[in-house]
């Protein structure tokens, strides 16, 4: 399932920005970077108690992950336009505690090993308010949407001393709401933030981006930026309850 997610992501990306050559109606911006991943949170399955949730920085011990980003955005008239986002995540670490996972007692005398990953694809459709465009003479924009993110999520715990391997695996589809702004007071450079959000049963999963974008020349671009993101998920048994945070970049070109 995530490798296939992962193509219909990419050939998406290409082949909308293939298509837009054909198509000069068509307004697309294209960007790869690399993002500053720092977790927090904890993980447990299932939390029989309070000694079994394992938290990331102190039992798991996860570093700070520096990740591919990828974006594309389609603007096409009439219709919403069609945003495209790609955040994959993986953490690992080696750790000591007595902790029981899925009934299965993990000796504190040795260490063990996990694995967590996290895969994020949004696919967003929007509309900007015309009106506030037109009042502003297009300074300030606001987009208000849909989004539609597939997680892809797996859990890995292994002991090597007791023989113990167990992986956890699950996809979700998160709708999710998008609100977004960007103030462009000139044709080289905009300040620009993204929310997407969505609370249900016992998952919360909220997103909130926040980039500076200056022209360099021609259609290029570069951004820097901030994205924070809170997961708190309930799935198949698995609690996760985390937060990833941290600084990106990303060089791109619209045209």
């Amino acid at each position: 399932m995530k490798k296939t997610v992962t193509m219909i992501y990419l050939l998406s990306l290409l082949t909308f920005s293939s298509t837009a050559h054909a198509l000069p109606v068509i307004d697309v911006e294209a960007a790869i970077g690399g993002w500053m991943q720092i977790p927090s949170g904890t993980l447990s399955y299932p939390a029989a108690g309070s000694n079994d949730t394992l938290t990331i920085e102190d039992d798991l011990n996860y570093d700070t992950e520096i990740r591919f980003c990828g974006r594309a955005l389609i603007d096409l008239p009439v219709v919403p336009t069609l945003y495209l986002i790609a955040a994959p995540m993986t953490f690992e670490g080696v750790g000591q505690k007595a902790f029981t996972w899925e009934e299965i007692d993990i000796l504190p005398q040795f260490t063990f090993y996990s694995k967590l990953t996290l895969n994020q694809y949004d696919v967003t459709l929007y509309y900007s308010l015309p009106l506030l465009n037109l009042a502003t003479l297009g300074v300030l924009t606001i987009d208000l949407g849909l989004d539609a993110r597939i997680m892809d999520v797996e859990v890995l715990v292994e002991q090597e001393e007791i023989s113990f391997s167990d992986s956890q695996s699950f996809t979700l589809l998160v709708p999710m709401i998008y609100v977004g702004a960007k103030l462009a007071p000139g044709d080289t450079w905009s300040i620009e933030a993204e929310l997407r959000g969505i609370s249900y049963a016992q998952n919360s999963v909220y997103s909130l981006i926040a980039r500076l974008k200056a022209k360099i020349f021609g259609p290029a671009f570069a951004t820097g930026g901030y994205r924070y993101d809170i997961i708190d998920i309930n799935e198949q048994g698995v609690f996760v309850d985390t937060s990833f945070s941290g600084p990106f970049v990303e060089a791109g070109i619209q045209f």
